[in-house]
């Protein structure tokens, strides 16, 4: 069974699972709560660049684009402080390669059970849902605007599916059911878009 999530609305600069009370009408359409809103743009940069290296960092396998998101950030001299976090984690996953690599000829494929979307408990729903939000979240940052396209698609519901067939036991099927999760999320992600440049105009 997936460990319980706190509930709450999501802030993508800071991460944090906050309540409804804490974010403005704006700020709640665009996931922004009423103390990052605050900020200097800069700011909220830097600390939506550390909540990405924060959410990479708990992610196992990583995608290429995690792989050169921080590499990249390991390098940046705008944003010091997301560039040292990115070195730490950096340096923290070449140290546990070798190690990890020994895990996986150990223990290999547990063999748990293959379950579609629907057929895990509510609590693993709400952490696949929230995985698949913030992966395309994390691939419009990388892509610098750019929507995920088919091949993106399936590589982002991968990755995810390996994710949760190593946090939870059993395996998540990448099925037709799963595609369409995917765009229903990515279709409020594309309004939450829409919302904010209107805004903003």
């Amino acid at each position: 069974m997936a460990k319980k999530k706190k509930r709450g609305h999501y802030c993508r600069i800071c991460g944090a699972s906050k309540p409804n009370e804490a974010f403005s009408g704006k700020g709640h359409a665009k996931h922004i709560c009423k103390e990052c809103s605050s900020l200097s743009q800069e700011r909220k940069n830097e600390l939506q660049h550390i909540n990405q290296i924060d959410r990479i960092a708990g992610k196992y396998p990583r995608s290429r684009p995690d792989w050169e998101f921080l590499e990249k950030m390991s390098k940046n001299k705008k944003y010091p402080e997301a560039a040292e976090f990115a070195q730490m984690i950096l340096g923290v996953s070449r140290s546990q390669s070798d190690s990890d690599d020994e895990e996986n000829e150990l223990f290999g494929d547990w063999g748990q059970g293959k379950l579609s979307y629907s057929e895990f408990d509510e609590f693993a729903q709400g952490d696949i849902m929230s995985m698949i939000e913030d992966d395309i979240w994390d691939w419009i940052s990388y892509g610098n605007g750019e929507l995920p396209d088919e091949k993106s698609k399936q590589q982002i519901l991968k990755d995810i599916c390996k994710n949760i067939a190593f946090g939870n036991g059993d395996s998540l099927i990448q099925d037709d059911e799963l595609n369409n999760l995917f765009d229903s999320i990515l279709k409020k992600v594309v309004a939450d878009l829409e919302e904010e440049l209107e805004e903003d105009l």
